[in-house]
């Protein structure tokens, strides 16, 4: 791992390109050095790369990762600003995450209830449960974990096999709830 990561330092070195950084900081971010990581992902932000939706999404989740919260959510929002056609379900999901961190319950409520109608699998929906039961809402919570289980047991079975770490959690949730 330390010879690809020095490969992939002196790649920059070499060439101070855009693609070399993001290279570098996906690296580093997947071995965990996320602050090392969101320098990086703010150097590759330059030239026609300065408002890169795939680089500022990356940046943006090595922040949320880093506990960064307030600098995730200004690139979030500079993203946005910068790019009003681009969608992404992650995106989203993440700036909801990160309202809630924020301490913006009703901004963050607003976000979940949105990306529960048009999210691609539990992981909202699970997001959502948590932010619920946090806020003492036991009844909300309880209704996200049940429509949760009622769509993985009406899925496919790849679908329950794609999540099943997840489902496993639900599982576990809704025992919890019960007593």
């Amino acid at each position: 791992p330390q010879r690809h990561l020095r490969k992939l330092k002196d790649e920059v070195i070499i060439a101070e390109t855009s693609q070399n950084y993001v290279l570098l900081a996906d690296e580093l971010a997947r071995i965990g050095q996320l602050d090392e990581a969101i320098y990086h992902y703010q150097k590759a932000l330059t030239g026609i790369f300065i408002h890169d939706t795939g680089i500022m999404s990356k940046l943006a989740q090595a922040q949320f990762d880093a506990k960064d919260f307030s600098g995730c959510k200004k690139t979030l929002d500079s993203l946005i600003e910068f790019n009003p056609q681009y969608q992404s379900q992650n995106g989203h999901l993440l700036y909801a995450r990160t309202l809630q961190e924020i301490g913006d319950t009703d901004g963050a409520e607003s976000e979940y209830k949105a990306l529960i109608e048009y999210y691609n699998g539990p992981e909202a929906r699970f997001h959502y449960f948590q932010f619920l039961k946090d806020k003492g809402d036991l009844i909300g919570a309880k209704e996200q974990l049940e429509i949760i289980s009622t769509t993985a047991r009406r899925a496919k079975p790849h679908y329950r096999k794609l999540h099943k770490e997840l489902l496993a959690k639900v599982k576990k949730e809704s025992k919890l709830l019960a007593q």
